[in-house]
């Protein structure tokens, strides 16, 4: 298993033969199987000790995708109130305003940017943005429903 500590969180690549050994398969991975039940916390215990994650981080997010060789699983904190931003567009010659507009004090959040039907969206957080619940819940949705395309977009610039 390969761990790389990236953008907002950490990145582990598991192989065929991994995903065997451990019972998991990419179909049935998700709360409630009991090989994924098994494997999370015993992964979350390794990533505290090597550092990715301190033992503060009670909840986290996992982004699954399966891979040629295996499967892919993207570990974030789960902040429990994101102060979020969501920029719409649907030219891609509009990426690069886009991405201008979330900056924040001269910040560059955390931001993804995802493909959903016809647009695109950039999803950001940072603490600097105000609260605001639905905004939250309009980012998570379209996280949940557009296909992720970066989650590093200032390098595509």
């Amino acid at each position: 298993m390969e761990m790389y500590s990236c953008a907002g969180g950490t990145r582990l690549e598991l192989t065929a033969d991994e995903m065997e050994a451990a019972g998991l398969s990419f179909d049935t991975f998700g709360k409630g199987d009991d090989a994924t039940d098994r494997f999370i916390p015993a992964v979350l215990s390794l990533l505290r000790d090597r550092g990715y994650f301190p033992e503060s981080v009670r909840l986290i997010d996992i982004e699954v995708s399966e891979t040629e060789g295996g499967m892919t699983l993207f570990i974030t904190e789960r902040k429990p109130s994101q102060r979020v931003k969501v920029v719409f567009f649907t030219e891609p010659s509009e990426f690069e305003f886009s991405l201008h507009e979330l900056i924040s004090d001269g910040e560059e959040p955390f931001c993804e940017l995802r493909k959903l039907s016809g647009s695109y969206v950039l999803i950001a957080s940072s603490e600097s943005y105000p609260k605001s619940e639905s905004m939250a819940i309009l980012a998570a949705r379209l996280a949940e429903h557009g296909t992720l395309l970066s989650r590093e977009p200032y390098s595509l610039i």
